[in-house]
């Protein structure tokens, strides 16, 4: 059972699994994160999805995404407001202490169905960094 995202225990946390319908299957309209406990249990929240989801988990904490926010696990869990048309996620990228992290995007095919991939880069930090 999902729980609301402002009660995930950080210090609980040791590992996290994303876990979202692909994007083939139709547009994915919810996907979870679980958060795994040093004692095994486990925290899950709700996310509205994305395909081939990344997580970067570094000393300024985790960083990952879904189709309506970028999320920045340190003591408690931040969702940053960040709608993306983009359905598939790239790559994401750790960026080095105080610089944050980069996220890339697929939104799709180019015109006449034509297999080329349209890249959208987002860019976020922990408040506070320039």
């Amino acid at each position: 059972m999902a729980i609301e995202k402002n009660d995930v225990d950080a210090e609980r946390a040791v590992a996290a699994l994303y876990l979202s319908s692909q994007f083939l299957k139709g547009s994915p309209e919810v996907g979870y994160v679980v958060f795994i406990d040093s004692d095994g249990g486990t925290q899950t929240i709700e996310t509205s999805g994305m395909d081939v989801a990344q997580m970067k988990w570094t000393d300024d904490g985790l960083f990952f995404s879904d189709r309506d926010n970028d999320y920045l696990l340190t003591d408690t869990l931040e969702a940053i407001p960040s709608p993306k048309r983009a359905q598939v996620q790239s790559s994401a990228a750790y960026l080095g202490a105080g610089r944050g992290f980069a996220a890339v995007y697929n939104v799709g095919m180019g015109e006449e169905g034509a297999f080329r991939h349209r890249h959208r880069v987002l860019r976020r930090c922990q408040r506070g960094y320039p």
